[in-house]
């Protein structure tokens, strides 16, 4: 972090090494933008002489020390930016106004917030944004003042830095947040720009580049909390573009992030350095929480160079972002969307289709700030900064304008244009996604810090033994599944929790139950189901552990398998049922997924996956009885297949057979695959229900189509859709089997409209399990398994090993309303109204006061 001192005496040298060159001024000319306005020097609207001769004798007005820089026009008013980078400007916020014949400058939004004393006025408003949707204006006071002096003075840390929200309709401040000096010093901070993220409807998070500590900044106006990312690589300047030559004048600007542009989908925000031609690209989902600046990085890609340095950007709703090229002296645009239209996709988009749109060797330099108003016109600054500097502008007029403000119609909007509507209708936020936890090493929420101690010492607390696979979300309450796949998991069944500011994992349903070698309780749990009709999980217990062991230590059998009922809402056990040793061989067997079957208005069987022993579990819940299904064909590893490459680490996983496993919302069909294989399979729910021999299941087996990877989880939804991961993609697909089964009936459905659903190669690697929540999201885990297995994690805390995502499907799960869906249907699933019906209802009442 560069100290006050550091700041002027770089900013001395800045000035030492401006220079003058001897070349040639470019030759380009441009009819597209027109000039507005176009002063010379800049004159304000004073209330009366005496208070104009004073700011001048008392030198609170230097003509010389004015420029223009930012823009933004609402309502047909201009709004402009003044920087206070030297002293002797009196209002850094105005709004354009004609006074006889005169376009001049009045303070905005009155003298008052500019003239007063004390840190409740405006010092230094540098950027400024209005959102259409509101009429507010959000503005960005630095603090600071006198940044870029050229006497010889000192800069002024005048005050904290802060954002005022200002309704521009109703004329008053709406609401004002000092940033705390942890985030934003007032000492060496230089906040230049911001932009909004509108997030379920409103305008929740402003993201504000800061220049001089090369820092992002994040406020969140819902939580009225700030906090800040780092990254070295793409906000620090690059020295070997330092150097910036408009039309003969060369000036040295050592300076980092400073133009931003956020894309109109709200998902992606761009940036670059004024010294600096890349561009970069980073997704909200990370800066919308805070993590750490590691997991930030690995976020953020490159996306291409522009043709020239530049300062300030703006994206139209359309997908075209737009920028000066300071040393074309020109405005560029980007096709964004044209190139997020290729078969990368937006997460994997590099630029190319950028062209000049307007160019001007006298009118254009050093394109500063651009904005589009609501008439799709985009209106820009155009000052020679460079010359400012140096000290080379006429003020005098003899040699003409030496500010600019241009317009040019583009037929679109800019990026806020109805985003009120946009991101509350769920159709508009299909995809968007969310990183809502992340984790170097999982911790757990220990009764005392001696109780951890005596589990690391015993080595019941294996720090590096301990990844995630299972998840499903209840009540806003998540579960997650720690696999005892090695020694040292001291609880294999969880609810996160938050305490002192970290997110850890709290034993479910307790302490108790996750103790080893005691078969009462749970010894290995890989995933659970939870019923949201009755708030019942249904939690599967392998009873074995170490099965991946990586000292070469064998397998501990501790328990047969079982399958426990625990009612979440009244905290108690409904029932378990210990699996027959000939059914579920208690020294191969792997548990490993879980659906459930409604019939008649309750969850009547479950369907376990064992993924080493090869078979399909059915465990009828009225009449307490399990069957296992065997088919090989269907249900063993398939040959030749099981390398699994993810992110260029590949692993070994040609021993494991049926896994992933997902029901039909209309519980007529079970689908399942494989992770060492390909195919998908589909068999119907009557030939389960009646427990009929392998013979009769393996004929009713349907091999529905054939994936182009290796996958997990799955899961149904309640419209019909099955999403599947693609392991070495790092991708998530949904196949639209409503879609395909209206063309050919769901008794011959193939694998064909299926789609890329979302995909990140940096932090959803191994996408593991699926679980919905009842808001419309998806939620997985991705605990990148070959990197576990392997042994490629650090687990020193600085780089995040495991993530949960969530992301916006506008669908429900399977189970969603699954009670009155089937309950007492006639000619649906079940076929039947019968005293069958009544009993098994009655069944369930019982069974929420006894323990079986």
């Amino acid at each position: 972090m560069m100290t006050s001192k550091q700041n002027i005496v770089m900013w001395l040298k800045v000035l030492a090494l401006m220079s003058l060159v001897n070349e040639g001024k470019q030759q380009c000319s441009s009819e597209k933008a027109s000039i507005v306005y176009s002063w010379s020097s800049i004159q304000y609207d004073w209330p009366n002489a005496s208070m104009m001769e004073d700011y001048n004798k008392s030198m609170k007005y230097i003509q010389e020390n004015n420029i223009v820089a930012g823009i933004r026009v609402y309502k047909g008013d201009i709004f402009v930016v003044t920087p206070k980078w030297r002293n002797g400007v009196p209002s850094s916020l105005n709004r354009v106004v004609m006074r006889n014949n005169t376009s001049v400058f009045q303070p905005f939004p009155n003298w008052d917030y500019h003239a007063s004393t004390g840190c409740e006025a405006l010092q230094y408003v540098q950027a400024i944004e209005i959102d259409p949707n509101t009429g507010y204006m959000w503005m960005v006071d630095t603090g600071r003042v006198n940044y870029f002096a050229a006497d010889g003075t000192k800069p002024q840390d005048l005050c904290q830095p802060k954002i005022i929200i200002y309704d521009l309709n109703k004329h008053q401040e709406v609401k004002r947040y000092v940033f705390p000096s942890s985030i934003v010093s007032k000492n060496t901070s230089f906040i230049n720009d911001i932009v909004l993220d509108y997030y379920m409807g409103e305008a929740r998070f402003a993201y504000l580049p800061d220049t001089f500590e090369g820092k992002l900044i994040v406020y969140d106006a819902a939580l009225n909390k700030s906090y800040y990312y780092q990254d070295p690589v793409s906000m620090a300047p690059d020295l070997s573009k330092k150097s910036i030559t408009i039309n003969g004048v060369t000036v040295d600007v050592p300076i980092g992030i400073n133009g931003i542009a956020m894309s109109p989908d709200f998902r992606f925000v761009y940036y670059g350095s004024v010294a600096g031609i890349t561009m970069y690209q980073v997704p909200t989902y990370i800066l919308r929480k805070e993590f750490t600046n590691e997991a930030y990085r690995k976020e953020v890609r490159k996306v291409g160079d522009k043709p020239s340095q530049s300062d300030g950007m703006a994206m139209t709703v359309k997908g075209n972002l737009y920028f000066g090229a300071l040393t074309k002296t020109s405005l560029y645009k980007w096709n964004v969307y044209l190139d997020s239209s290729l078969p990368v996709g937006s997460d994997r988009v590099l630029m190319k289709t950028v062209e000049a749109v307007a160019c001007n060797n006298e009118t254009m330099q050093w394109i500063d700030t651009i904005g589009v108003d609501e008439q799709g016109i985009l209106w820009f600054t155009a000052s020679p900064i460079q010359k400012f500097l140096l000290g080379m502008l006429d003020f005098s007029g003899k040699s003409g304008p030496n500010f600019y403000i241009l317009r040019m119609n583009i037929s679109d909007m800019g990026y806020l244009y109805n985003a009120k509507v946009r991101t509350s209708e769920a159709s508009n936020r299909y995809g968007e996604a969310e990183l809502m936890y992340n984790w170097p090493v999982l911790d757990f929420d220990w009764t005392n810090e001696a109780v951890k101690k005596n589990y690391t010492d015993q080595k019941l607390y294996i720090p590096e033994n301990n990844p995630f696979t299972g998840i499903k979300v209840y009540k806003r309450k998540v579960y997650i599944n720690v696999p005892r796949w090695r020694k040292g998991v001291p609880s294999s069944l969880n609810v996160l929790l938050e305490r002192d500011g970290k997110v850890i994992l709290k034993p479910f349903p307790n302490w108790e139950m996750q103790k080893l070698g005691d078969c009462n309780a749970i010894q290995f749990s890989q995933s659970m189901e939870i019923d949201p009709n009755t708030g019942w999980m249904w939690i599967i217990d392998t009873g074995r552990i170490n099965i991946f062991s990586a000292d070469n230590s064998s397998e501990e059998n501790y328990c047969p398998g079982k399958l426990i009922i625990y009612d979440i809402n009244n905290d108690r056990e409904i029932r378990r049922y210990v699996f027959p040793a000939s059914q579920v061989d208690p020294y191969k067997t792997f548990l490993n997924d879980i659906v459930l079957e409604y019939i008649d208005g309750v969850a009547r069987n479950a369907y376990i996956t064992d993924t080493l022993n090869y078979k399909l579990i059915k465990y009828d819940f009225v009449a307490n009885t399990s069957h296992v299904f065997d088919d090989p064909a269907s249900m063993k590893p398939e040959p030749n297949t099981g390398y699994v490459e993810v992110n260029n680490k590949t692993v070994n996983v040609s021993r494991l057979g049926i896994n992933g496993i997902a029901m039909s919302a209309d519980f007529k069909y079970l689908y399942y695959s494989l992770v060492s294989g390909f195919a998908v399979y589909q068999v119907p729910t009557s030939i389960l229900r009646n427990n009929v021999p392998d013979s009769v299941f393996k004929s009713n087996v349907q091999n529905v189509g054939t994936r182009s990877d290796y996958t997990d989880g799955m899961l149904y939804t309640l419209k019909g859709s099955l999403y599947y991961p693609a392991l070495s993609e790092s991708a998530l697909y949904r196949w639209d089997v409503q879609k395909d089964l209206s063309y050919s009936g769901i008794d011959k459905a193939k694998l064909k409209s299926t789609n890329l659903f979302y995909r990140n190669s940096k932090t959803a690697q191994w996408i593991d399990t699926l679980g919905v929540d009842d808001e419309g999201y998806i939620w997985f885990t991705a605990p990148a398994v070959q990197r576990f297995l392997t042994g490629d994690m650090n687990f020193t805390g600085k780089d995040p090993n495991f993530y949960i995502w969530r992301v916006f499907m506008d669908d429900k799960g399977y189970l969603s309303d699954a009670k009155a869906r089937t309950d007492f249907v006639i000619g649906g699933a079940s076929k039947t109204f019968s005293l069958y019906s009544i009993a098994v209802t009655i069944l369930y009442f019982i069974s929420g006061f006894m323990i079986y």
